[in-house]
């Protein structure tokens, strides 16, 4: 475990599992954390192999949510419904070592896409409907930034943050490689974005 570099998924999922820990014990411990970022990293905390992994961000969704962690305010802060088809890691085993080393998990993952593209129940608020969604958003949501490539879902996320009245996030920026606070205001990242489309909203639930 590399707790000194980050990707916007390890940063936001470490951050999550940190809070969550801190939050269901007076006395924390790093196993406790690392425990707690299997349960959230991992379907169903089980690590077997790669393909165990919640490598499409919709289905960290569900299953973190499943399992009581985060729920999805999208609808909630105006978004509509969307429509998941999922390919691009089977269609691309190339650009994924694991993949490369170990065909059979290819056949594995393009199961794992369609069943995860047959679910119902997601929305996305389009980049034009974001600033009349912002009421409904709050500190420490996760933005998830979707995405018009074909066959992917979220190419990015990160925390909301209100920042001198506008609404940003904080992220492992790949461009700066290292945590920052995005100079730019989520509508205007979206806007400026080429393949970004809209996006989804998710709120960690408190521990207990």
């Amino acid at each position: 475990m590399n707790l000194g570099e980050y990707d916007c998924t390890t940063f936001v999922e470490t951050v999550l599992a940190l809070s969550f820990t801190v939050g269901k014990s007076e006395n924390p411990t790093f196993d406790d954390f690392c425990e707690q970022l299997r349960l959230i990293r991992y379907r169903d905390g089980i690590i077997n192999g790669y393909t165990d992994r919640l490598h499409y961000f919709t289905d960290w969704i569900y299953e973190n949510e499943k399992d009581g962690f985060v729920y999805d305010v999208t609808k909630k802060a105006g978004g509509k419904p969307y429509r998941l088809d999922l390919s691009f890691m089977s269609s691309h085993p190339e650009r994924y070592l694991q993949l490369k080393s170990n065909p059979g998990f290819t056949e594995i993952l393009r199961q794992k896409e369609f069943e995860i593209s047959e679910r119902n129940g997601y929305s996305i608020i389009a980049g034009t409907e974001i600033k009349a969604g912002e009421n409904a958003f709050r500190n420490g949501d996760i933005v998830c930034f979707v995405t018009d490539i074909e066959g992917l879902d979220v190419t990015h996320v990160g925390l909301m943050y209100r920042h001198a009245g506008q609404w940003t996030f904080i992220h492992a920026s790949s461009s700066v490689r290292k945590v920052i606070i995005n100079p730019q205001p989520i509508r205007k990242y979206v806007e400026q974005s080429r393949h970004t489309k809209g996006i989804m909203v998710i709120r960690p639930q408190p521990m207990e």
